[in-house]
């Protein structure tokens, strides 16, 4: 794995947004990489180099994108009143095993042993009564989520200095419902140069 150096400084480069990333990528991995970045540089080392202001009138750059995102396929799971059904089978299956004379029709009331019988909760599921508590889970903690992505940026400078400065702004709501992230970020590069022939001291 490549150790990342951004700047020089030990970031990693999902941090920096591309549109605060120069294309400039030069991968390294031989001695003097590790002489020079230690042991994390044994396996090469990736330098990156932010944006940086040039010469000429200031320029604002702005852009932004939105989507949306789902859940491309849900688990196909039972309702309610088949896990009812489920349910009874494997009491009925337990309560013939023991009691091979027996029916599946026999009711609770001569089934002696607890796991023979049909728990009560589920005999309206099983009768087919209408209007029972029939939650789909997945449809109730997942949605369609949107992403929201903007980014920022103000470059200029003439002979004695330049600078970029960029702010992004992202918000993904998530497909499961209160798991939203949101991520706001400012980033400058400045550069000043000056001539230190002209510097008086007293």
């Amino acid at each position: 794995m490549y150790n990342e150096l951004v700047d020089s400084l030990n970031l990693h480069i999902d941090k920096i947004p591309a549109q605060r990333r120069d294309i400039f990528l030069m991968s390294r991995k031989d001695a003097s990489s590790a002489s020079i970045y230690g042991p994390r540089g044994g396996n090469g080392v990736v330098l990156i180099s932010t944006k940086k202001g040039k010469q000429g009138e200031m320029r604002v750059n702005f852009n932004s994108s939105y989507g949306i995102q789902s859940v491309s396929k849900k688990i196909d799971m039972m309702n309610a009143y088949e896990y009812a059904q489920l349910s009874k089978d494997g009491h009925d299956v337990a309560y013939l095993f023991e009691v091979p004379t027996g029916s599946t029709d026999d009711p609770n009331s001569i089934r002696t042993k607890v796991y023979y019988k049909t728990p009560e909760e589920l005999l309206p599921y099983l009768n087919g009564e209408s209007g029972l508590t029939n939650t789909d889970w997945q449809d109730a903690i997942f949605r369609s989520a949107t992403i929201e992505r903007y980014n920022l940026s103000v470059s200029g400078g003439d002979e004695k200095w330049n600078c970029f400065v960029s702010a992004n702004h992202s918000f993904q709501e998530g497909i499961v419902i209160n798991s939203d992230y949101r991520k706001t970020g400012v980033r400058a590069n400045i550069d000043i140069s000056f001539n230190l022939d002209k510097l008086i001291f007293p």
